[in-house]
């Protein structure tokens, strides 16, 4: 191991009062959870794309309306984090 990385890795340990091992093991965690985050994200993105795209190849979309749609549902959401 590099000594600047043990060094961090050191230095976070004793700032999360935890062992070095116990610090590289909670920061390997983390990464393997934002890693899975990311790939159900991404999963979910490319689901509604798709869903999206076929109601719209049906005729079944008007995109105007959707747009409509889309704006006031990001703004019921925002004034709802504000609530």
């Amino acid at each position: 191991m590099p000594p600047e990385l043990k060094a961090r890795i050191h230095a976070a340990a004793e700032a999360n009062n935890r062992s070095m091992n116990a610090e590289i093991v909670a920061r390997l965690e983390v990464s393997f959870d934002e890693a899975t985050l990311r790939d159900s994200e991404q999963f979910a993105q490319e689901a509604v794309y798709r869903a999206l795209d076929m109601l719209r190849e049906a005729g079944a979309l008007d995109m105007d309306k959707m747009g409509s749609v889309l704006k006031r549902g990001r703004r019921n959401a925002l004034s709802n984090d504000k609530g």
